[in-house]
């Protein structure tokens, strides 16, 4: 008689079609064991694709309900989940998505994933609470310029950065509304209008996707990653010279994307 683990090894197996030699393991009865385990494979993948799709919803919707079957199928065999937490489930989806052949005539539906999966965190992070802006701006202000570009600007934990060569904003937003029913035509977003960069960032429970500017997202990617102010500007600038830094910085502040001041750290 097999022992526990490799019990459990061949279930598993057996749940993502990799082996058979679990059926040796399972009482028939009046169901033939394979029959049995297809009942357990069935509601298992039925239930992570519906994981799947309350997460993207985006995706979904681009490629109907037969496709995102498939495609989830294919995708839970290759990222089985590791995690009891169904919200960690589906984090590789985008990358997946980059390689997988059956949707490659729809280029955008990678970075759509993104934005997605990108709403999905922020939706289940805690937020920091906003700073006061006025007191922020008046510190800044006091400071001298070495010691202002030498400032870390914290970094919302409930805020995510996208950016793809498609209208990923637009393209999101076209599915937020039910598909018209009375046979007109449905919205159509030009693909080849250009690229957006997307903030995601959560404030009290809400979700707000933000469309960014050049400048803009290179800023706040840059400080994202904890690069000094300094350092952030100068790179946000080389991508636009005309881009309003101050402006921008105060918003962001106001928003809730950039957080407490630090120093540099200590020598």
């Amino acid at each position: 008689m097999a022992d526990l683990s490799h019990v459990q090894v061949d279930m598993l197996d057996a749940l993502f079609e990799r082996s058979d030699a679990a059926a040796a393991h399972v009482l028939g009865h009046d169901l033939p064991p394979e029959r049995r385990l297809d009942i357990y494979r069935n509601n298992l993948f039925g239930s992570l694709t519906e994981a799947l799709s309350a997460v993207y919803p985006t995706v979904a919707q681009l490629v109907g309900d037969g496709f995102f079957r498939f495609m989830a199928h294919q995708y839970i065999l290759a990222h089985p989940s590791r995690s009891g937490n169904l919200h960690e489930f589906g984090c590789e989806l985008a990358s997946f998505l980059d390689r997988f052949e059956p949707a490659g005539s729809l280029p955008y539906l990678a970075d759509s994933a993104r934005l997605d999966w990108a709403w999905h965190l922020v939706f289940h992070t805690a937020s920091t609470p906003r700073v006061d802006l006025g007191s922020m701006l008046a510190r800044m202000a006091a400071m001298s310029d070495d010691a202002r570009a030498a400032l870390h600007l914290g970094w919302q934990p409930a805020a995510r950065l996208v950016a793809s060569p498609f209208p990923v904003l637009r393209i999101w937003q076209m599915h937020q509304s039910p598909l018209p029913e009375d046979g007109s035509d449905t919205p159509v977003v030009d693909i080849g209008a250009g690229g957006e960069a997307v903030l995601a960032i959560q404030r009290a429970g809400e979700v707000l996707l933000v469309g960014l500017g050049s400048g803009e997202y290179v800023l706040l990617e840059e400080l994202s990653t904890g690069a000094r102010l300094g350092d952030a500007v100068a790179a946000a600038l080389e991508v636009d010279g005309s881009f309003d830094v101050a402006v921008a910085i105060a918003h962001h502040l106001s928003l809730g994307t950039l957080t407490a001041l630090t120093g540099p750290p200590a020598a």
